[in-house]
């Protein structure tokens, strides 16, 4: 039997961890978690260097709404593979650069990482699966794969590795995303986390539209019937299931240790004596409390289309008011946030903003553009479309705050 390759992506703070420790308690899938994020960002970087002189390759993989070079740079990705060479110098200080990376999460993979190599980055993620395996051994095994966050616009390319290849895209209301990072003491700016929740959403709904080897879990689905979306899982990847997904205080880490859920929310945090889901789905409703309104209007305003599209309901008016006015003057808290996305949160609101009503007027007015605009608004042509169809005059009851 051959075992099935599969790829779990999301956005960070969207339950991709604990997804990625259930799936591993399976004693037929091999589940690592957040191995080879430099490798991602390699491939970017291979694009972005070619076409633009003095490219940030320390970047975080952008949004890639409204930039003229950061969408054409997502186009260009997206019409290649990971059939593409890669040099022997890139490869030797990839080799460390994830040594380094994944020392927090899958510390057991350091030992193969010699076996790590390839002409291309096929090659080098093909090795990498095999890395996988032989850090964490399952004598029957019937899948190997491993969970890595903000990648979703590289399903595509992990698809086109292998016959066999899954991609598992994971989402989680937008609100609780943010709110987890607000409460963190290391914030992202506000639009930052809006737009990169959008891309995500909006990769996980064409991809799965696209192809049947795609899947989406919603987290509040995972946390609120564990079994159920574990069996689910399970026959997507052609694997047995196994009762011990669902008995969370067995979960084991990347190091094989018991697992501790990484939790914004301190005094919520899974402990390895809880054996329910209920302090997760609990937590999950946090946001409701814990952001303040001014965050939630303006998340609304921002990604109501495809919170729409995945279910989330409205509790504000943000979504709809014809001109986001209050989104205009806001502005991030600079000491607030976290050191590493200080060089990149230099938003000028007012500006943006600006392009996010035209996005909203053009998408609520149900316009007709060329693909070329469709591309900067919604990244992929088809899903402008499918908001524009989907998208009703008439809004549903909100529940104010």
């Amino acid at each position: 039997m051959v075992a099935t390759k599969f790829l779990v992506t999301g956005m960070f703070r969207s339950g991709t961890t604990f997804c990625a420790r259930v799936l591993n308690a399976n004693r037929y899938i091999i589940c690592a978690s957040d191995p080879f994020a430099p490798i991602f960002k390699a491939y970017r970087n291979t694009f972005g260097k070619a076409v633009q002189t003095g490219f940030d390759m320390a970047s975080p993989l952008h949004d890639y709404y409204f930039d003229a070079f950061q969408n054409d740079l997502y186009q260009r990705m997206q019409t290649s593979s990971f059939d593409v060479a890669l040099d022997p110098t890139t490869l030797a200080s990839l080799v460390e650069v994830v040594r380094q990376h994944s020392t927090g999460y899958s510390p057991l993979i350091h030992d193969h990482l010699h076996l790590l190599g390839g002409k291309d980055f096929s090659g080098l993620f093909r090795s990498g699966l095999r890395v996988i395996e032989l850090a964490y051994p399952k004598e029957r095994h019937q899948a190997v794969g491993f969970k890595e966050v903000w990648v979703d616009e590289f399903a595509g390319h992990f698809l086109a590795l292998d016959d066999v290849a899954k991609v598992i895209h994971v989402v989680r209301d937008p609100r609780a995303v943010v709110a987890s990072n607000y409460v963190s003491g290391a914030r992202y700016p506000l639009l930052f986390l809006a737009r990169q929740w959008r891309k995500l959403a909006t990769l996980a709904f064409a991809n799965a539209a696209s192809s049947p080897r795609v899947k989406i879990i919603r987290y509040e689905d995972l946390v609120g019937r564990l079994g159920e979306t574990a069996l689910e899982v399970c026959n997507f990847l052609d694997v047995e299931f196994d009762e011990a997904m669902t008995r969370i205080s067995e979960l084991k880490d990347g190091g094989n240790q018991p697992w501790h859920q990484n939790s914004s929310y301190k005094d919520v945090a899974l402990s390895a004596q809880d054996s329910t889901t209920d302090l997760i789905a609990e937590k999950n409703e946090r946001w409701r409390a814990a952001l303040p309104s001014e965050y939630v209007r303006l998340v609304e305003k921002l990604c109501c289309f495809e919170m729409k599209a995945f279910g989330y309901e409205f509790v504000t008016d943000a979504a709809q008011k014809p001109h986001m006015t209050e989104g205009l003057l806001f502005a991030d808290e600079p000491a607030m946030l976290a050191d590493w996305v200080k060089p990149y949160s230099g938003y000028d609101y007012f500006r943006e903003m600006l392009a996010e009503n035209t996005r909203y007027d053009l998408i609520r007015s149900q316009t007709q553009v060329d693909a070329a605009l469709a591309k900067r608004l919604t990244l992929v042509p088809e899903m402008y479309k499918q908001l524009v169809s989907s998208w009703a005059v008439q809004f549903g009851l909100c529940h104010p705050l």
